[in-house]
């Protein structure tokens, strides 16, 4: 039994409506967007980073013994390393570390006491930057697992919505024309049924393979649930968009038969 395609193309005159249980912005108090990268521009965060960096040494060096501040220089570092990417995170990292060890050599104190001074500043600046770039990790790695469908990779039906509503807002502002191409397979329930789920999620990774095959790097293809995908397809009119909705119908339904499902 194979399943057969279904795909039609939708005009993107209507913007689709907004569930109750899916709202259109997430407020994030501003001490929280600071923990989440992504929330702040990366070239603006390394910038008030530096100048920290820089204020604090220019204190430090004014200030002589009488003024100690090099445990301050973990905010700054951490909120580099949160925000921006590991070259620039690097970067930030050396400032630290050199800014710190000048202030320290500096106050040209017993030999020692310079060691001990060096020895904790780099450790406290390689224990924030390893802290915080293990926090970027996991906030990426948890945005991705709540985008994307597990099955087959594809972003899910949230984040399909939110690349839509973006499109929309791009497309007011901007002008021109975009399509939305749905995809299903009519007869998914019975290849579970007779062949097993296994058969089933095999299906659907070979759709969702077939729709990366055959979609532009500007496209954005999901799957919204069950053996629902949908492809949304900016700079497209309504009579490319068609004919590209029956080719990838076309691409699904021999390349599923090829395989036996």
């Amino acid at each position: 039994m194979a399943a057969i395609p279904h795909a039609e193309p939708l005009p993107a005159a209507a913007e689709p409506p907004a569930r109750e249980s899916e709202p259109r912005t997430v407020w994030r108090p501003s001490g929280l967007r600071l923990l989440a990268p992504g929330e702040v521009r990366a070239s603006r965060v390394l910038g008030v980073a530096l100048a920290a960096m820089a204020t604090l040494f220019a204190i430090d060096a004014a200030s002589g013994d009488t003024l100690r501040l090099q445990a301050l220089y973990v905010f700054p570092l951490a909120l580099a390393a949160i925000h921006t990417r590991s070259v620039e995170a690097g970067v930030a990292f050396a400032v630290a570390l050199l800014c710190q060890a000048l202030t320290v050599v500096a106050f040209d104190g017993p030999a020692v006491e310079v060691a001990s001074d060096l020895a904790i500043a780099a450790a406290s600046s390689t224990l924030t930057l390893a802290l915080a770039r293990g926090l970027r990790a996991n906030f990426l790695a948890a945005t991705r697992l709540a985008s994307t469908d597990s099955l087959t990779g594809l972003n899910n039906r949230r984040s399909f919505l939110r690349s839509v509503e973006a499109e929309i807002s791009r497309q007011r502002r901007y002008g021109g024309v975009f399509a939305i191409a749905m995809l299903d397979l009519d007869e998914f329930k019975r290849l579970n049924d007779t062949r097993g789920h296994p058969a089933g999620d095999r299906a659907l990774e070979h759709v969702a393979g077939v729709l990366r095959a055959h979609s532009r790097a500007s496209d954005t293809i999901a799957r919204l649930g069950g053996d629902e995908f949908a492809v949304l397809m900016p700079n497209t009119g309504a009579m490319d968009g068609a004919r590209h909705c029956a080719e990838l119908a076309g691409k699904v339904a021999s390349g599923l038969a090829a395989a036996g499902l």
